[in-house]
């Protein structure tokens, strides 16, 4: 009798591990700071491009909550851009990495896909943030169906 609990509760912790693995991104957009390399051994940090020697950080530093509106326009690489509008709180995160890591580059990743990596230069304080090429048409249909446009 023991052996059979024990063989079930074997088979049972078996099958539940099946599902486990990767989940996918359940960030539309997200944005995501750089690191220094001493944390790549880190599981909180991510390299892109693999063997890059860049590093970033896999929390997001801005998500898809925190953007209000976007605007899309035709990118530099002949696909699109876009300009996004913050929430309050976005406008804040922004201020906040742009003050602290100046210099430092911000990766952007769409549907869970790194597409754009942009230099933090300055201090940003309009809570706006641009990505400025690699996006889809099919990108621009999700942000539509999500977000409002503004002009």
């Amino acid at each position: 009798m023991r052996r059979r609990f024990a063989l079930l509760l074997v088979l049972i912790l078996g099958l539940s591990c099946l599902g486990m693995g990767r989940r996918a991104s359940k960030h539309i957009v997200s944005f995501h700071a750089q690191t220094d390399a001493q944390y790549a051994g880190s599981k909180r940090v991510f390299e892109w491009p693999a063997g890059s020697g860049f590093f970033y950080e896999k929390s997001p530093t801005i998500h898809h909550r925190q953007i209000r509106s976007f605007a899309p326009f035709d990118g530099d690489d002949g696909g699109w851009g876009v300009v996004f509008r913050l929430t309050t709180g976005g406008r804040n995160s922004l201020q906040a990495i742009t003050q602290t890591h100046s210099g430092k580059l911000l990766l952007a990743v769409v549907q869970g896909e790194p597409r754009a990596v942009t230099r933090i230069d300055y201090h940003n304080d309009d809570g706006q943030i641009v990505i400025w090429e690699k996006l889809r048409p099919e990108d621009m249909e999700v942000f539509e169906k999500k977000f409002s446009q503004f002009q």
